[in-house]
C-alpha cells in the first residue's frame, strides 16, 4: 500500500487505516511521533506523554520506546512506512517512509 508524501516537505501523509494493524501503545506512540513531524521527537518527550497519567511515572528507561517502535515496524511495513530513531545525544523519533517496500516472509 503506496502512502501519498507532502509535496513541500517529503513527510509521509498517513491514513487512519494504519492505526487499525497497531496495537494501543504502538498507535499512542505512532501518534505522537506522526505529530511531531519532520522535526522530530526525543524518546523522553514521547515517555512524558505516553506515561502522564501513570502514577509510578512508567518505565525508568526510554529504551521502551525504541522496543515498542521495532515492533510496531513490523506492522507499518506493509504500508512502506517506519519509526525512525537516531541514536545518541539528542536523537529523535521520526516516521520515514521506506526505500523500497519490504518482502513479507513466508510463515
Amino acid at each position: 500500500m503506496k502512502v501519498p508524501v507532502c509535496k513541500c516537505c517529503g513527510h509521509p501523509i498517513v491514513s487512519d487505516e494504519i492505526g487499525i494493524v497497531l496495537t494501543s501503545l504502538q498507535r499512542r506512540i505512532f501518534n505522537i511521533v506522526k505529530r511531531a513531524g519532520s522535526a522530530g521527537i526525543s524518546g523522553k518527550d514521547i515517555m512524558g506523554e505516553v506515561y502522564a497519567n501513570v502514577r509510578d511515572g512508567g518505565p525508568s528507561s526510554t529504551n521502551i520506546i525504541a522496543v515498542v517502535a521495532n515492533q510496531a515496524n513490523r506492522r507499518l511495513s506493509q504500508f512502506n512506512l517506519k519509526i525512525q530513531g537516531k541514536r545518541g545525544p539528542g536523537g529523535m523519533f521520526t516516521i520515514e517512509r521506506l526505500a523500497r517496500p519490504e518482502r513479507q516472509q513466508a510463515a
